[in-house]
């Protein structure tokens, strides 16, 4: 398949990161994070700044990362505040100490850790508005006159949305040149109980999440992303946001002012929105209910569907983490903990993607992983989809013959409004508040869907 143009792109090397403490802007709070910049005689051609997934850590995206500089994309991943290795000293210090490899120790420092976290600190309030918007723009401060992608998996594909504007996508350099960041969500649908492929209600997703998230959020004081196959717990303000955008058909965007952010995002940004067929977590009928949302009337909005199995030759399975794994042996170098931090012996360091391996779906042979999937593929990721991604981070653009590609118009708008009267309605009926709790445990009534033109 094609790759971007270019005769600058080096062949794929091992590239060493540099692990960094980065102040967020607004509290100063010490972000984790790791860049990978191209090696010496490559030239920088974009940026990329990763936005990790529901419980996933930034080294997942170690491999990748380093396979983008070795193409010329400085790349930049990080921890959410009390995620991964971005915590204050004093409990980093905690979580580091070695273990002997005792997993329950290491959960029991874990779990400590997180209850230290404010509780009002929200997704997208903190994460998003601080922390990733603190990140892109340090990606716009050390790399001058390339193009800058945000690359937003799963969970960060929606705090993307919700950032400002002016104040995070939008850079004027020293020298006067403007530059715009181009977004690309992957995997990141709306998966409220509702917006299934079927258009009706999942009842068993909602009442697995009440029990499994909404009641055990209050018992434990934090989020247990754990017991639903969604990597590792958050701290509880960000699994009780979590929960009320579980609990309304519009997920991310429920709040308007929310909602008026991602619209004025996209009204001046570039945005794609890329899925996979072999994506057991997220449907296709889930991503055209995020984006519908979004700011079609500009012609920003694109989405772009493939189906690993029905390329020819096929794609190796890409699911909703695996197409960021690489098709050969990972370099222990990679393996290495983030900011600040020294190679540990505990259970959470010594795994470089363990965290990821929930969402994993079956193959076809109906086993985990992706050994049995990739057998089968004559290709790597490195030469098929890693090209389709380093192809919209350098050019902005993708190859529509590979895909089911649209970019959307004012013909997809959906009636919002309209929609949040029906959930208030619903939460009248059923007793069902903002936080998903409800006056007795169990399944919801079935209800109606509302017609839509999709």
């Amino acid at each position: 398949m094609s790759s971007p143009s270019s005769s600058k792109t080096s062949s794929s090397v091992l590239v060493m990161p540099t692990n960094i403490v980065l102040p967020a802007d607004d509290d100063q709070f010490p972000l984790s994070v790791t860049m990978f910049s191209p090696p010496p005689g490559v030239e920088v051609r974009a940026v990329a700044v990763f936005a990790n997934a529901t419980g996933v850590q930034a080294r997942f995206y170690h491999r990748f990362a380093s396979w983008l500089a070795s193409q010329g994309v400085a790349a930049l991943t990080f921890d959410w505040r009390y995620s991964g290795t971005s915590f204050p000293l004093e409990s980093l210090a905690t979580l580091q100490r070695k273990s002997g490899g005792d997993e329950d120790d290491y959960q029991d420092r874990m779990h400590t850790a997180l209850l230290a976290a404010p509780r009002n600190m929200g997704l997208n309030d903190t994460w998003a508005r601080k922390d990733l918007a603190s990140v892109i723009r340090f990606g716009f401060r050390s790399w001058r006159k390339v193009p800058l992608t945000v690359m937003g998996h799963s969970l960060g594909g929606h705090l993307m949305l919700v950032c400002d504007y002016e104040t995070t996508y939008h850079q004027v350099d020293p020298d006067g040149t403007h530059r715009t960041a181009r977004l690309m969500a992957i995997n990141a649908g709306n998966p409220h109980p509702k917006n299934l492929m079927e258009g009706t209600w999942d009842q068993e997703s909602d009442y697995g999440f009440h029990m499994a998230g909404v009641l055990t959020l209050e018992t434990d004081g934090v989020f247990r992303a754990s017991y639903m196959g969604l990597g590792y717990d958050l701290p509880y303000g960000a699994g009780k946001e979590w929960a009320r955008w579980f609990n309304h058909p519009h997920f991310s965007l429920n709040i308007d002012a929310d909602l008026q952010r991602a619209r004025k995002i996209t009204a001046n940004c570039q945005y794609i929105y890329l899925g996979f067929e072999d994506d057991g977590t997220i449907s296709k009928k889930m991503m055209i209910q995020q984006c519908t949302m979004l700011n079609v009337e500009s012609g920003n909005v694109q989405t772009f569907w493939i189906n690993p199995k029905a390329q020819k030759p096929r794609f190796p399975q890409c699911g909703h983490v695996d197409l960021f794994s690489p098709s050969k042996p990972v370099p222990a170098a990679l393996k290495q903990p983030a900011a600040g931090a020294d190679a540990s012996n505990t259970p959470e360091s010594d795994a470089a993607s363990s965290n990821s391996e929930a969402y994993k779906p079956l193959t076809e042979e109906g086993d985990e992983g992706q050994e049995s999937a990739e057998a089968i593929s004559p290709l790597t990721r490195e030469q098929t989809i890693w090209q389709v991604l380093l192809r919209y981070i350098v050019e902005g653009t993708v190859d529509p013959k590979i895909g089911e590609y649209r970019r959307l118009t004012a013909a997809d708008a959906r009636d919002i409004q309209k929609e949040r009267k029906m959930e208030e309605e619903f939460r009248r009926k059923h007793g069902r508040n903002a936080d998903g709790s409800r006056p007795e445990t169990g399944y919801p009534d079935e209800v109606g869907e509302p017609k839509s033109k999709l």
